[in-house]
C-alpha cells in the first residue's frame, strides 16, 4: 500500500493530556496499539473531545486501517469541519481508499479553509486538486 505524508495530523490536544495524562504518555511513546484501549475509554467518557478523537484517528491511520480512520476523522469533521484541517485528512484517507472523487470533495472543502497542505508526494493540496479533480 502506497503511503502519503500527512503534515495535517499535528499533535494538539495538549490541554486533554493534562486530563488524561495515561493516554497521552502512551500517544507520546508511539506505542500506538496500547494507546487505542486508553483513548477508546477515553472517548466514551469525554465524546466531544476532537483532541482524543484525532489522536485515535491518527492512530488507526498509522495501523493502516484508514476505514477506521475515516470513521473517527467523519466525527470530528462533523462536530466542526475547521479542526486541525481535518478534511484534508479526511481526502487522503479517501483517496487511500480508492473514493477519488470524495477524496476531492474533502480537499476542496480543505482549500477554501485555507489548508493546503504538502501532503500528497511533495505536492501541495491544490496542486492536486488541479492536476486530478474535475472543477
Amino acid at each position: 500500500m502506497k503511503y502519503y505524508y500527512i503534515t495535517s495530523l499535528i499533535l494538539l490536544g495538549l490541554s486533554s493530556c493534562t486530563q488524561n495524562q495515561e493516554s497521552c504518555s502512551s500517544f507520546d511513546k508511539n506505542d500506538v496499539k496500547q494507546s487505542i484501549p486508553v483513548l477508546e475509554k477515553y472517548i466514551n467518557e469525554n465524546p466531544n473531545n476532537l483532541d482524543s478523537l484525532n489522536k485515535m484517528a491518527m492512530n488507526f491511520y498509522k495501523l493502516g486501517n484508514l476505514e477506521k480512520a475515516l470513521y473517527y476523522y467523519n466525527i470530528i469533521a462533523d462536530a466542526n469541519s475547521e479542526y486541525n484541517c481535518v478534511e484534508a485528512s479526511k481526502g487522503v484517507c479517501l483517496l487511500l481508499l480508492g473514493k477519488k472523487e470524495d477524496a476531492c470533495v474533502s480537499f476542496h472543502k480543505a482549500m477554501k479553509q485555507n489548508c493546503d497542505l504538502n501532503i500528497i508526494e511533495g505536492k501541495n493540496i491544490s496542486e492536486y486538486v488541479n492536476e486530478n479533480c474535475l472543477k
